[in-house]
């Protein structure tokens, strides 16, 4: 699981219900709701959408993560990748180290992986893609069955997406507005009180419109194509 944090601003929550100023003992529970709606939303989509605090890293601002190799694909889940400065095949045994490229062949180089989606339309890459030129052998590989590979680059979504920012303050909203339990009338915002304010279902679970905000973002969608 990704680093944890909110996905949204107590602002847009209280804009989303149209909070009354007065309304100090529901405003309290903005904080807690932001925190546990992003952690599901989170998991929901198995991904991050924010950059990783990269900063006193050894590569310029970079940050390295290492991965099993599965064949000659490395999935990168739950991460997501803007762009790598460095690949390193088999890490783990400095005498074997090898640092690969995804330059286009030239003279002096050879293209030894692809990262996927070939064209990310949403900024970030998902997985990477070895060549089948390339010899993988390492000791791990022959005791374990599989290479390990460090990958260094940036990583997360440049920006929060706004789809998944409004499905946390959806989510929030609904959760605020539900039936307190034991209890026979709204928690907190009355039905009918806020005029033109949205109508949430009362429950626990992230919101049927919120899900629909949220679903192009869920890693294994048919819309995050490997290719």
């Amino acid at each position: 699981m990704p680093q944890i944090y909110d996905l949204c601003t107590e602002d847009a929550v209280k804009e989303a219900i149209r909070l009354p100023g007065s309304n100090s003992e529901l405003e309290s529970l903005i904080p807690d709701y932001i925190s546990s709606a992003s952690y599901a939303i989170l998991n929901l989509c198995n991904r991050e959408f924010i950059c990783q605090d990269t900063s006193g890293d050894n590569d310029t601002g970079n940050l390295t993560r290492r991965f099993k190799v599965e064949g000659y694909r490395v999935d990168f889940s739950p991460y997501d990748l803007q762009y790598s400065t460095k690949v390193l095949l088999h890490p783990e045994q400095p005498d074997a180290t090898v640092e690969l490229t995804n330059a286009i062949n030239n003279a002096s180089t050879t293209m030894s992986y692809i990262l996927k989606p070939v064209s990310p339309a949403r900024g970030v890459y998902q997985s990477l893609q070895f060549s089948g030129f390339l010899v993988i052998v390492s000791q791990t590989l022959m005791q374990y069955g599989y290479a390990l590979v460090d990958v260094t680059g940036k990583w997360g979504f440049p920006t929060i997406p706004p789809d998944i920012s409004r499905a946390a303050v959806l989510t929030v909203a609904s959760w605020l507005t539900r039936t307190s339990q034991g209890g026979s009338t709204t928690y907190g915002i009355p039905a009918g009180s806020a005029q033109g304010a949205a109508v949430f279902r009362n429950d626990w679970h992230i919101p049927w419109a919120a899900k629909k905000l949220i679903e192009q973002y869920t890693r294994g969608s048919d819309r995050w194509s490997f290719y």
